[in-house]
């Protein structure tokens, strides 16, 4: 049995120039599959038949949702034969963020192939009604420093995000050797020349020192297996594949339809209050229901943004990964019934001010809130923060018992 030669290289700091042989011999990493297969295969076993419940094999009746809406006729060019230092398969985030970064390091030979009619990724395909990050903007899009751009809202529309791909794309002068509306459909390692070679659905053959797999998972569309959904002889389509022709720009065709929608995952969240308001009638059909909760969206206030720093999200998130700061020790904390203690089985919290001035120091961590919105907003945070400290702070008590003491409650006490 091979012989361990070290830990790892951190994925984030890899060093390419050390010898082959000083890597973890390749048992290694079989392990590492072996033991994802065996959880992954847990997992499914919870919820038979798993994976049969849906297909991506958009095949026959069922190709037409695959189709790309959003671009014309497929151009004609020339099959393309070229050697490029690195290939990426798949124009998202991915892709972008680190032909970025080789750009910086003075890596010009990228090339990236994209299935889409434009980069994006994900951005591209998903053009839903109401679609948005559910990360904050802030954190989410990258290369903010380098780029100088600041995102419009607290949490960016998919429309915004699929423009500021284009604007990456056209700074790192990455449309240039783009090629889109192709699929990779063979990459082989040539262990003499040590390149790889790739060929396309467009004829194309390329070699490559480096290939870079950055096709994500939420740009091929996955139906839900239903017997006979194939002879539907109304109008359907996939979310990711919005027809707008269809639809009306602002869903106002719909407005003497009958509408169903299938699953209540993130995309059903954010479609259905547009749907519901626009369309004559509304079926949601789900297997399981969301957890839903409300979305505390704004615009970014300009004032903020003007004053932001060179390398502001840089900073930020290195404070992100820092970790949230500890009070201080010598701060006095309040003293609780021991009895009261025990039973919540819980560490004294900092006191009521130390909190509210955590709270109040949130927006210019995680962005700004509109000024004529802020005198509202912080007294919802003190309410919130009110019921947060409360019970802490109060020693609730039972009725006296008959010898006339008082016994602390034996769970927590319930605010209104």
């Amino acid at each position: 049995m091979a012989q361990k030669t070290g830990k790892p290289q951190n994925v984030f700091n890899f060093d390419y120039s050390r010898e082959v042989d000083e890597r973890p011999p390749q048992s290694y990493y079989d392990d590492i599959k072996a033991r994802f297969a065996e959880e992954r295969d847990v997992r499914l076993g919870h919820r038979p038949p798993g994976t049969q419940m849906y297909t991506s094999d958009l095949v026959g009746e069922l190709a037409r949702y695959e189709e790309d809406p959003y671009s014309a006729e497929l151009p004609e060019r020339e099959a393309v034969c070229d050697e490029v230092e690195v290939l990426f398969i798949g124009g998202g985030f991915s892709a972008l963020l680190t032909s970025a970064r080789l750009r910086q390091k003075g890596v010009e030979s990228i090339r990236i192939i994209e299935r889409g009619a434009d980069v994006g990724g994900t951005w591209y395909w998903n053009r839903y009604p109401g679609v948005a990050c559910d990360v904050v903007s802030y954190d989410y899009l990258p290369l903010l420093d380098e780029t100088g751009y600041v995102p419009s809202r607290h949490y960016a529309t998919g429309e915004e995000i699929f423009d500021y791909c284009r604007l990456i794309a056209r700074k790192y002068d990455l449309y240039e050797l783009a090629m889109f509306q192709t699929t990779v459909t063979s990459t082989i390692w040539d262990s003499d020349a040590e390149v790889w070679r790739i060929d396309t659905d467009r004829g194309d053959e390329i070699t490559a020192k480096f290939v870079i797999c950055a096709n994500g998972t939420l740009s091929k569309p996955k139906l839900a297996v239903i017997s006979g959904m194939e002879r539907f002889s109304g109008h359907s389509f996939h979310t990711s594949r919005w027809d707008y022709d269809y639809t009306g720009a602002d869903l106002e065709n719909l407005a003497d339809k009958r509408v169903g929608i299938i699953g209540t995952g993130a995309t059903a969240v954010q479609a259905i209050p547009q749907l519901g308001e626009m369309s004559k009638e509304l079926y949601v059909f789900q297997r399981t229901p969301s957890s839903i909760d409300i979305r505390d969206d704004w615009e970014t206030n300009p004032e903020w943004a003007a004053k932001l720093k060179p390398g502001w999200q840089a900073r930020r998130r290195a404070r992100a990964m820092a970790g949230p700061r500890q009070p201080r020790q010598d701060h006095p904390q309040p003293r609780l019934h021991p009895r009261l203690l025990q039973l919540r089985g819980r560490r004294e919290p900092p006191p009521r001010r130390q909190l509210q001035r955590q709270h109040q120091a949130v927006p210019g961590l995680h962005g700004p809130r509109p000024r004529q919105h802020d005198r509202e907003l912080r007294a919802h945070q003190a309410w919130r923060l009110s019921r947060q400290a409360k019970p802490w702070l109060e020693r609730p008590v039972s009725a006296a018992n008959k010898s006339g003491k008082q016994e602390a409650a034996s769970g927590p006490r319930t605010h209104p």
